[in-house]
């Protein structure tokens, strides 16, 4: 929950507050849902994209000593016997994959690897404001904003009247994004393939 409390104390600053001649607010703080960012949880393929304290099995056909499952590391590294420091973070388990065996061939013939995401610890949301069941929810395969809302018991008021993305962009800023639950409840809104990324706060208010 320290993690949470961080974001929300995070969110105190960037979300604008109103101008003391009114309720104005930058051009900024209205930026749709739609226009949100896709963040760095899954590739264009719809591949997932390992990250910091995934769990992964790696197996090297006929040796022993490799085989096993790895956790990525804070620096985003697998450390694995007679291949030494491996980047995971930001790869698919393919891609792992060859770089893995890359490493190998120096010391194996025709080495034969695979990667599986046993447990994928990185794809982490956080729920807060009116819903059911606030705070920290891991997913377990690609989520949409709905699936999310849903995990999260959906939302307990409804005079709740927007729903806000905290998002961190490609270059490394936080910034939210919101749309009208209003909108969401008549079917105007189409986030039924509003995917979630890790990492995301979802506000409902």
């Amino acid at each position: 929950m320290h993690l949470l409390q961080s974001i929300l104390l995070l969110i105190t600053v960037i979300m604008p507050s109103a101008c003391k001649h009114g309720n104005a607010t930058p051009s900024s703080a209205s930026q749709d849902l739609s226009t949100a960012p896709r963040g760095k949880t899954y590739n264009d393929y719809g591949d997932y994209l390992i990250d910091v304290n995934d769990l992964l099995t790696v197996h090297v056909q006929g040796n022993k000593d490799i085989t096993g499952q790895y956790r990525v590391s804070p620096s985003g590294y697998i450390s694995l016997p007679l291949a030494g420091m491996v980047r995971a973070k930001g790869l698919s388990e393919m891609s792992l994959r060859d770089s893995i065996m890359i490493k190998l061939r120096p010391h194996l013939t025709g080495p034969r690897v695979s990667v599986a995401v046993t447990e994928a610890n990185s794809y982490v949301v956080y729920f807060s404001g009116h819903v059911q069941k606030p705070g920290t929810i891991h997913l377990g395969g690609r989520t949409t904003l709905l699936q999310g809302l849903s995990l999260a018991g959906g939302w307990t008021d409804q005079k709740a009247f927007r729903v806000i993305i905290v998002r961190e962009t490609p270059e490394g800023v936080k910034k939210r994004y919101e749309s009208a639950l209003d909108s969401i409840r008549l079917g105007n809104a189409y986030v039924d393939n509003f995917w979630l990324e890790r990492g995301d706060l979802v506000i409902i208010e």
